[in-house]
């Protein structure tokens, strides 16, 4: 199982890749679905979550979840454009 998931952190670790400072709260996640997952966020523009479990999962992108920057300036998502390429 190659790919760890942080639902504190919202962030996936690759197990070949030595992390000192491994968050307690990973959780396991299988090349499939990781995947799917960055297939999701890449293509699809969805956002990175957790579920109720932990988990991680794309989810569709909400007003509240569109911002740009830093996080202080919020974008409409009527606003965003897909990337051509």
């Amino acid at each position: 199982m190659p790919y760890l998931f942080s639902p504190s952190k919202l962030a996936f670790f690759h197990t070949d890749v030595p992390c000192k400072d491994l968050p307690r709260d990973v959780v396991e996640v299988t090349d499939g679905d990781h995947e799917s997952i960055m297939e999701g966020l890449l293509l699809h523009g969805k956002v990175l979550q957790a579920d109720a479990e932990g988990a991680p999962v794309a989810a569709e992108r909400s007003e509240e979840s569109a911002v740009a920057g830093d996080g202080d300036e919020e974008v409409p998502a009527s606003n965003l454009q897909p990337s051509s390429g």
